[in-house]
């Protein structure tokens, strides 16, 4: 849960004005008389937020369902908290609570210069304690950072840190103290100190010249990572919290074994494979991957510390091309897929060979190229199929609307509404796909197009003489029935629905003849020559309705029969009905 709410808190953090946010830390400071805030407790600071929401979440139950709404909840919360940062901060200047916090640098001992001065100006209410807190708030700050960089402020609505100066001309090497400080700000996970590593070690004049040959990394911080890499996660076991334990072991290692400048090259690497986390566009089977390569990119990049200075840097290639393989939307990224186990394989191979040689990254360059190829190649036969695919299916369509057009044209107002439905949706993909030439029919296309020629002569009025021909033909139009619903795999429930509604209307149809033959003294049966209907030549074969039902597997009573209206013969004429 914590790792899940600090995730997702520096999220929110890097998406706020850090001077809004810094100016409230320092103004919520003055109002309960403490010399500063961290930037992860102070009142409204986003991890609490979202630790309070998690705990309000966690009765939905399992950690991924809150995980979930935590995300989805994450960028309304944070522009709703930048909105609130600023109001806070306007209501608190107006009411005197450190009207301005103006700009101050922290010199680096032996440079020499003081800082500027702080505090409200003279005159207003509360000015001398305004003063008095700034001045506590600044020493505070600069025994927190090892009197290096204290708070800075641009004065009115917020304040802003400053990083500590070296007070060296450009391309210059800052001293052990200034870049002490900065990793400090850095594990306060300051915002601006991000910004500041990432630009001091991206200069080319400091890192990337040469004539600033690097000094060969620490031999027993280089060991301890070559021991950290051995015990990388497996392929595809690179996820967050693996990651986090690998960058934890390694920053303390550097902490015990290196400089300030290997451990702010540390802190600052580390950075890049965050973004590489929550970096939305990498699929997640290729950021996995991506995370499994933290500690080798940390000794590359101390081997060579130009890796944020040249972009031609080997690591840096290396993981820029994973990074584009990951959100290449034309590529399978699949966890299984073959791109996603190549990567894997390659990944596996780096960390078991690297050792210091960085020239080892251009071979792992080469592989990639390869990989990229083999790729290209799978989607080409991928587009291949989705063209054929697609040609198949806008010819299904079309043969579908002619299909259409040709069934329902038979369909007059009189037709049940279940069965204009049936034929204009399910039996017109049967009848479509039979005649696209689809694998596996059942029968052809005549046969599909009689059964509704059949089902419509069934569900229509009979006369008593008819009931022998449509008890000849029902079986094998249920039977015909069934094997197409079965073809284009209609639903059980959608299929038994169907069958209920006909097995009904059927019912009901043979019980109207049934009242018309007692009305008129007609008898039930009639001789074959005098029955009509598409079974006309099979009149003489009598069978019984439920013999015919049995097909469908419902049992005769289940559904209702739908009464007819009869009307005496004395009012309506002899043998007539009206429904």
């Amino acid at each position: 849960d914590q790792l899940i709410v600090g995730r997702i808190a520096a999220r929110s953090r890097r998406r706020m004005d850090e001077e809004q946010v810094d100016g409230l830390r320092a103004r919520f400071a003055a109002l309960l008389e403490r010399d500063w805030f961290a930037d992860n407790d102070y009142p409204v600071a986003p991890d609490l937020v979202f630790e309070a929401l998690q705990k309000a979440l966690s009765e939905f139950g399992q950690a991924r369902v809150v995980l979930f709404l935590l995300e989805a909840f994450e960028p309304r919360i944070s522009a709703d908290l930048s909105a609130l940062y600023g109001d806070l901060n306007q209501r608190l200047i107006r009411a005197g609570v450190l009207p301005e916090i103006r700009y101050q640098i922290a010199k680096t001992p032996g440079q020499g210069g003081g800082a500027a001065g702080a505090g409200a100006p003279a005159g207003r209410p509360g000015s001398e304690d305004s003063e008095a807190l700034v001045a506590r708030l600044r020493a505070a700050v600069a025994q927190q950072r090892g009197g290096n960089g204290a708070g800075a402020g641009v004065g009115g609505s917020g304040a802003s840190y400053a990083m500590p100066e070296s007070g060296a001309p450009a391309g210059a090497r800052m001293t052990n103290d200034a870049v002490s400080a900065l990793v400090t700000q850095l594990d306060q996970r300051i915002v601006a100190a991000q910004g500041s590593a990432t630009r001091y070690l991206s200069d080319p004049g400091r890192f990337a010249s040469p004539r600033m040959q690097p000094a060969p990394p620490s031999d027993q911080l280089m060991a301890a990572l070559t021991t950290l890499q051995a015990a990388s996660p497996a392929a595809g076991q690179g996820g967050e919290t693996p990651a986090a334990a690998a960058k934890a072991a390694s920053t303390e290692v550097a902490r015990e074994h290196g400089s300030p400048l290997e451990r702010l090259i540390i802190e600052t690497v580390s950075l890049v494979f965050e973004h590489v986390y929550e970096d939305e566009e990498i699929a997640d089977a290729i950021k996995q991957e991506l995370l499994r390569l933290q500690v080798v990119a940390f000794k590359a990049a101390l081997i060579d510390p130009s890796f944020f200075a040249r972009p031609d840097h080997p690591m840096r290639q290396f993981i820029d091309r994973i990074a584009e393989i990951g959100s290449d939307p034309d590529f399978d990224t699949g966890a299984d897929s073959p791109l996603v186990e190549d990567i894997a394989a390659l990944v596996t191979w780096v960390l078991a060979s690297f050792d210091c040689d960085l020239s080892l990254f251009e071979t792992a360059l080469a592989r990639i190229v390869d990989i990229i190829e083999a790729e290209s190649g799978r989607r080409t036969e991928r587009l291949a199929k989705i063209a054929v695919a697609a040609h198949k299916a806008d010819e299904l369509e079309r043969v579908r609307s002619s299909v259409r057009a040709g069934l329902t044209g038979a369909l007059t107002d009189d037709t049940p509404e279940f069965v204009c439905r049936f034929v204009s949706e399910a039996w017109t993909e049967v009848v479509a796909r039979i005649e696209s030439g689809a694998e596996y029919a059942p029968f052809d296309s005549s046969r599909a197009r009689r059964a509704v020629e059949v089902l419509l002569w069934s569900i229509a009025p009979k006369a008593p003489m008819e009931i022998p021909a449509l008890a000849a033909e029902l079986p094998q139009l249920i039977a015909d029935l069934s094997r197409g619903l079965s073809f284009i795999a209609l639903s059980g429930a959608e299929r038994e629905l169907f069958f209920s509604e006909l097995l009904a209307w059927h019912g009901a149809t043979i019980e109207d003849a049934k009242r018309i033959a007692r009305l008129s003294s007609v008898p039930a049966t009639a001789p074959a020559a005098a029955t009509s209907g598409p079974a006309a030549t099979r009149a003489g074969v009598a069978v019984p309705l439920s013999g015919a039902w049995q097909a469908t597997n419902l049992p005769a009573t289940r559904a209702p029969v739908v009464p007819a209206i009869v009307k005496p013969a004395s009012s309506v004429g002899a043998g007539a009905t009206e429904r």
